[in-house]
Parts: structure tokens; sequence; C-alpha cells
């Protein structure tokens, strides 16, 4: 981005970003046997959100996108992707997006 006054702001043309290589340094996160890391992703209506849910597929892992719009998500015709309607600022749509899904260790 730029700046071109003490107030505002130019967004850069989008440009597509090189995979990111793991450093040494970051935790990965193993999952049991019987089935793939799981991955959750508010805001998956949004524009980091609907890239980041195809990437993850790709990769291997199963997904649970949620958005306060079910409607945007089903729009996006993603297969093998759990869908949940929650907003992160509710705290009563939570539980649905959060059912079965697991923190990763920390440490």
């Amino acid at each position: 981005m730029t700046n071109s006054g003490p107030n505002s702001v130019t967004a850069m043309q989008d440009e597509t970003l090189p995979a990111a290589t793991p450093q040494p340094s970051e935790t990965h996160i193993t999952a049991p046997r019987d089935r793939a890391p799981r991955a959750l992703v508010f805001g998956a209506s949004g524009y980091i959100g609907s890239n980041l849910v195809p990437r993850l597929r790709s990769e291997g892992l199963s997904v649970r996108a949620a958005a306060r719009n079910r409607k945007v998500l089903e729009a996006r015709e993603w297969q093998g992707v759990e869908l949940a309607e929650s907003d992160a600022l509710n705290p009563t749509s939570l539980p649905g997006a959060l059912a079965g899904m697991r923190s990763p260790p920390i440490g």
C-alpha cells in the first residue's frame, strides 16, 4: 500500500504471492492416522477466506468454512468443504461452527 497523505491509503494492485515455505521454527500439526488434519476458516466468504479454503483443501486438509451468510458459501460450490453459518462476533452462533473441532497442542 502507498500512503499519499496523512489519512489516505491507496491499495496496491492484486499480485499473486508465492506459496509460503514453512520455517523450521513453525509448529506443524499432525492428525490422527484415521483422518486428515481439520481447519476451520471464519470469514470464508471474504477475499482471504475464499482463497484460503481451496488452498487448504489442495494441501489435504479437511475444511469447515464459516461465514455469516451460508448462501454465499454455497455459491462457491467447493467440493468436500463443510459449510457453517456462523458469525465470530456472535457467541450464540459459534457452537455449530466449533462442534467437533480440536485446538492444536501448544508448545
